[in-house]
């Protein structure tokens, strides 16, 4: 990946970041206080060959992104009614 890519992708997630911290919300859960994301760029490039011809070439590309938000759980959430 170039570097102007990569520059790209990282403005992209920063944004993506601010974005969540300011938003994000799930009902009746407070606002992340974390978020966090990893993206993983990988190239395999495989070649075979057997009495001198060529019979593999295989170039692959993979991205993947991994996400964590963390909030603060709150009594609510936790908070059972056991009967009177």
């Amino acid at each position: 990946m170039k570097l102007s890519q990569c520059q790209k992708l990282i403005d992209a997630m920063i944004a993506e970041c601010g974005r969540s911290m300011r938003s994000l919300r799930a009902p009746r859960h407070p606002k992340p206080y974390f978020v966090s994301y990893l993206v993983r760029d990988s190239r395999a490039i495989s070649l075979g060959a057997r009495y001198g011809s060529l019979y593999l070439d295989k170039n692959e590309h993979r991205r993947a992104c991994y996400t964590d938000f963390r909030s603060i759980p709150t009594p609510m959430l936790f908070a059972f009614p056991f009967g009177d």
